[in-house]
């Protein structure tokens, strides 16, 4: 099971950041290209989502990089 899932889409800087910050602590992610995968895009706007990426875990959610946030989840992953 994945981490986190991360919906983003190409070319946007925050996205960019966050999926190598996840990369570099080792978080196990699913990424959704919101482009592509429309239900998902639609799934996010009407649940008022309108900034980039989000990240959802099994417990919280949050919107754009959020460095502090991975960098919780990198450590709670190391301690498992």
């Amino acid at each position: 099971m994945a981490d986190l899932t991360i919906y983003g889409r190409p070319g946007c800087q925050a996205c960019a950041l966050t999926i190598r910050k996840a990369k570099e602590l080792g978080l196990d992610f699913d990424y959704v290209n919101v482009d592509t995968d429309i239900a998902a895009s639609a799934q996010l706007i009407a649940a008022g989502h309108r900034t980039l990426p989000l990240v959802s875990t099994q417990t919280d959610e949050w919107t754009g990089f959020r460095p502090d946030l991975l960098d919780r989840l990198g450590a709670a992953r190391a301690r498992r």
